[in-house]
């Protein structure tokens, strides 16, 4: 009884607390920043926020770090239209700017009591672009993670003033969580946005400006853009790495806790008993298949590269695009033109050329998904025209997304029309997700209601999930098959090592090139495949990669690895300077400072 008193009062304590807390709090409903960049250097900022106050509040401020080489002044706040003056002590209706140890701290008084106020902060940014002898670069994080709330709804835009008539190049990378987005707007400002931003998060942008733009600013001596490049397509593959390795680990956890059951130790009898009936009624018995001992040093089989991740591992890995490209150029039904002049590397000279001719006379040859990709580019992308740039697929590529999922969902239906599978072994993996399903609102129930008791079910999970891995088979011709696309994809990854010695059959450069993108392998495999291509032999082996410049003769390694880098299209992370998805590197650039409200 006396056990029971004390765990009520805890309770009771612990709402009290909870209750106490939950009468003063506040959140960002919206975030609005304008930025604009001045020839001289100058950035003049504009943030509005929407705070959605909870109870009291009297005083928000926004801190700006003291930074070497850049300065914050000409601080101004206002809610709408009026404008809070400057007072030296807090005071309702009024602004004040303190100077603290390591930042200055913009401070301003107002009554405010559950209730959402809009405030607006402008203030002027000096030294925060630096200027080199190629690109002039602004790196800053508009929102730093040391804000103490969460922010909905963020926007940011930033524009360049003052270029006039002169042409040039702008590139920009975003740097912030997963779900963050930028691009680059026809009148050429640069929107960002993010959904929401954690208290941990933070929304960082770094753009490179042709330098002849801001002729006031002292110039610094070296070449940054190329390093810059590197180092952001770094951080691109990283953030693509980190972003499918959240989703293995999402994956298998959900794969755990679909199969989670809460059972007495009567039901997990049954659900043994229930698991093992569907494992001998729908596994098919098979001669064991032997994997292969010889070395596969070509394609193992002319199936098309788009279905050998589907043989493999019965899904797609997101290369399959790409190879598909690569197929079609082989097929001559298209071509990539480099018309770049001797020296350059700009995707708005990197063409994708159709045969349309060709491709009419064949097109009865090619798969569904085949269609789809020459569609996507020569009628939606193209507008209709026989070419289309790299920087006008990438400009286009929020409708990536969509198209990929009709892509893959073609490519799967073909692959079920081969047979790869057997059907019945399919249908059993259904009916085992089925029980794991039923096993995981059990779970549920068992952690709401018996708790610990639920324990007693993780063996039947662990068979669940065996069961599970094991019930899929295929084909028994195609097992083998199987085994033979694993030791194919073992000796490229071995053969284009960067250290290895050993040699290829540049005969073989188009499947090589077309199979290896479909199994996965690296940009540094793929760069070191076509910077080896015997010299005077570019055109023969790859006779779809016309370089324009330079009397048509072989492009740079330079050039290749460009071209690498901007056929590797994914709707998941930016691989370019022209927009997409945050990468999760970055957070050198000039930090903005953070906030919060009292």
């Amino acid at each position: 009884m006396m056990r029971r008193i004390t765990v009520f009062m805890l309770l009771l304590t612990c709402l009290s607390i909870a209750k106490v807390h939950a009468k003063k709090s506040y959140k960002i409903d919206h975030v609005r920043i304008e930025a604009v960049v001045f020839p001289d250097g100058e950035v003049q900022v504009v943030e509005k926020r929407a705070y959605n106050f909870k109870g009291k509040f009297s005083y928000a401020f926004r801190n700006f770090p003291h930074q070497e080489n850049v300065t914050f002044a000409d601080f101004e706040v206002m809610e709408g239209e009026v404008q809070f003056p400057f007072s030296g002590e807090e005071e309702e209706g009024f602004a004040v700017l303190l100077d603290k140890k390591n930042h200055q701290e913009l401070g301003w008084a107002f009554d405010a009591r559950d209730e959402i106020r809009e405030f607006t902060i402008a203030y002027t940014v000096n030294g925060l672009v630096e200027r080199y002898e190629d690109v002039a670069v602004l790196y800053y994080k508009f929102i730093d993670s040391q804000w103490d709330v969460r922010q909905e709804n963020v926007s940011v835009t930033i524009r360049f003033k003052g270029k006039g008539d002169e042409e040039g190049e702008v590139l920009h990378w975003l740097h912030g969580p997963a779900q963050a987005f930028s691009e680059m707007q026809d009148d050429g400002a640069i929107k960002l946005e993010s959904n929401f931003l954690t208290k941990k998060d933070m929304l960082e942008v770094r753009v490179l400006y042709p330098e002849a733009w801001f002729e006031e600013v002292p110039q610094r001596s070296g070449m940054v853009a190329v390093d810059i490049k590197t180092e952001e397509q770094k951080w691109a593959e990283e953030a693509n790495a980190k972003r499918l390795a959240a989703k293995e680990r999402e994956a298998f956890f959900a794969d755990i806790y679909a199969k989670a059951p809460f059972i007495a130790m009567g039901l997990f009898l049954v659900g043994f008993g229930f698991a093992l009936f569907i494992y001998r009624k729908f596994r098919p018995e098979y001669p064991k298949a032997e994997s292969s001992q010889s070395i596969e040093n070509r394609p193992p089989s002319n199936l098309h590269p788009a279905f050998v991740n589907y043989l493999l591992y019965g899904y797609l890995i997101g290369r399959e695009l790409t190879a598909v490209l690569y197929q079609l150029a082989y097929k001559k039904m298209l071509r990539l033109e480099d018309r770049n002049e001797d020296g350059k590397n700009s995707n708005k000279k990197l063409f994708w050329i159709l045969d349309r001719e060709r491709f009419k006379g064949d097109e009865n040859t090619l798969y569904p998904f085949e269609h789809l990709v020459i569609h996507q580019i020569f009628t939606k992308i193209s507008k209709g025209a026989n070419e289309v740039s790299f920087y006008e697929m990438q400009k286009a590529k929020h409708n990536w997304a969509s198209f990929m999922a009709k892509f893959n969902k073609a490519v799967a239906e073909e692959g079920k029309g081969l047979d790869i599978w057997n059907a019945r072994s399919i249908i059993g993996m259904y009916w085992m997700v089925g029980l794991s399903i039923f096993m995981f609102c059990t779970f549920a129930l068992g952690l709401a209601f018996i708790k610990e008791w639920s324990l007693l079910l993780v063996p039947l999970l662990v068979i669940l999930i065996v069961l599970c891995i094991r019930l899929p088979r295929r084909q028994p011709k195609y097992q083998q098959e199987y085994f033979r696309w694993l030791s194919y994809r073992k000796y490229l990854k071995s053969a284009l090592r960067r250290k290895s010695d050993e040699k290829l059959d540049y005969e073989l450069l188009n499947e090589h090139l077309i199979y290896g993108t479909t199994l996965g392998l690296t940009k540094s495999n793929i760069d070191k495949l076509l910077t080896n291509v015997p010299n005077g032999n570019y055109s023969h082996y790859l006779f779809w990669y016309v370089v324009l410049f330079n009397n048509g003769s072989a492009p740079s390694s330079k050039t290749i690895s460009n071209m690498v880098s901007n056929l590797s299209i994914s709707p998941m992370s930016s691989g370019g300077g022209t927009g997409g998805g945050a990468s999760f590197g970055g957070g050198g650039g000039v930090s903005a400072g953070g906030g919060g409200a009292r």
